[in-house]
C-alpha cells in the first residue's frame, strides 16, 4: 500500500468517523419520516385520521380522510388517476395527472381547463395557494355546472408533470375537501417507493435475479452512496471546524487579556488583529449559515429545504471535532497564534 495512503489511514479518527456516520444515518431516517406526507401546510389531516393515497406512475400523493372511499382506474396511462368520495356521497374528488416532454407552464396548464374538462361551470374566482417556489398552485372556483355541481380545482406542476385535483359538491359552502386538496403533493412518499421496489425484489418470478439485485444494491449503497454523502458533508464540517477554532481563539484571547490586566501589560495591535480574526471565524461563519438558510427557506420547496438541513449536521459535527479527516487540534493552532502576538 502506498505510504501516503497508510499515513492517511493512521491519522483518521475511526471512532469519530463511526459516530459521524451514525449521525448521518439517523438524520437520513428522520428526514425520510418527515417526507412521508406528514407536513402539508393548511391541512388538518394527520396520520391518525387519514391515510396516504399515492400514484407511483405519476409521482404524487394525497391524504384521504378515514371513512372516505377510493376508486382507482385500471389504465396506467389514463389522465384520470383515481377518485375519492365522502361517506355521505356529497363530495367527490377526482385526481388527474399529465406528463409532458417539456417543463409545464402552470398558467397555461390552468388555462387549458376547458380543453381538459367538458361541461365546466362559469369561472368565479382564481387565486394562488401554497405559493412555494417551484410548486406553486392555482386554485379555480367554478359555478354550478350542467349537472348541478359546484367545482373547486387545484392546478399544480412539478417540472414536466401537471396535476389537477377537482372537488365536486352540491353546495357551494362545502370546505371538507380543502384539507385533501392542500395535501396534494407532487412526489410519492419515499417509504412507499421503497416498499414498491422491495415487492419487485422479493418477487418469486425471478427470485435468483432479485437476490442478485438486492446484493448489488447493498454493495452500491455501501461502496458508492455512503462515501459520496460523506464527501458532500465534509466541506460543511470544515466550516464547523473553523467556527470551533474561532471560539477557542476567543477563549484564549480572553485569558490573555485578563492576565495582561493583572500584570499591568498593554495589549498590542497583534492582539486586536487576532481578536478580529477570531470573531470573524466564530460569528462570521455562523452568520453566513443563518443568511444562507434564510434564503433557502424562501426559495426552496419544502421537501428540498428539509433535505438541505442535513448539511447542518456537517457544520455541528465539524464544530465538535467529529470529522473524517486527519485530526487537527484547534488548541495547538490557538497556542501558536497567542504566542505570535507577544513575539
Amino acid at each position: 500500500m502506498d505510504l501516503k495512503i497508510k499515513t492517511l489511514f493512521k491519522s483518521i479518527d475511526w471512532l469519530s468517523a463511526l459516530i459521524y456516520f451514525l449521525i448521518i444515518l439517523s438524520i437520513a431516517f428522520v428526514t425520510i419520516w418527515a417526507l412521508e406526507g406528514y407536513f402539508h401546510p393548511g391541512t388538518d389531516l394527520d396520520d391518525s385520521n387519514s391515510s396516504i393515497v399515492s400514484d407511483i406512475e405519476y409521482h404524487f400523493s394525497v391524504r384521504m380522510p378515514e371513512g372516505w372511499h377510493l376508486n382507482r382506474v385500471d389504465d396506467p396511462e389514463s389522465f384520470f388517476r383515481f377518485s375519492i368520495t365522502s361517506p355521505d356521497q356529497l363530495i367527490s374528488l377526482g385526481l388527474y395527472a399529465y406528463k409532458s416532454g417539456l417543463n409545464i407552464d402552470l398558467e397555461k396548464f390552468a388555462d387549458s381547463d376547458r380543453n381538459m374538462f367538458v361541461g365546466m361551470g362559469e369561472l368565479k374566482e382564481e387565486r394562488r395557494v401554497n405559493n412555494h417556489f417551484p410548486y406553486s398552485t392555482i386554485e379555480r372556483i367554478y359555478g354550478v355546472n350542467e349537472k348541478g355541481f359546484y367545482c373547486r380545482a387545484r392546478y399544480k406542476r412539478a417540472s414536466n408533470y401537471g396535476y389537477v385535483a377537482m372537488s365536486f359538491s352540491k353546495t357551494e359552502a362545502v370546505t371538507a375537501d380543502i384539507p385533501i386538496l392542500d395535501s396534494l403533493d407532487p412526489s410519492v412518499p419515499i417509504f412507499i417507493k421503497i416498499k414498491s421496489k422491495l415487492k419487485t425484489v422479493i418477487s418469486f418470478k425471478n427470485i435468483l435475479g432479485s437476490i442478485f439485485g438486492l446484493i448489488l444494491s447493498l454493495v452500491i449503497f455501501v461502496v458508492v452512496i455512503i462515501p459520496v454523502c460523506y464527501l458532500v458533508l465534509v466541506p460543511f464540517g470544515l466550516t464547523g471546524m473553523e467556527m470551533r477554532k474561532g471560539f477557542k481563539m476567543l477563549a484564549a484571547l480572553r485569558k490573555v487579556r485578563i492576565n495582561s490586566i493583572k500584570e499591568g501589560l498593554i495589549l498590542n495591535k497583534k492582539y486586536y488583529s487576532a481578536k478580529k480574526i477570531a470573531i470573524l471565524r466564530a460569528f462570521g461563519i455562523m452568520l453566513g449559515w443563518v443568511i444562507i438558510y434564510t434564503i433557502l427557506i424562501i426559495i426552496l420547496p419544502r421537501k428540498a429545504f428539509y433535505f438541505s438541513l442535513i448539511g447542518l449536521v456537517g457544520v455541528f459535527t465539524g464544530n465538535l471535532g467529529i470529522i473524517l479527516r486527519p485530526n487537527i487540534d484547534p488548541g495547538n493552532l490557538v497556542e501558536n497564534i497567542i504566542e505570535s502576538i507577544f513575539n
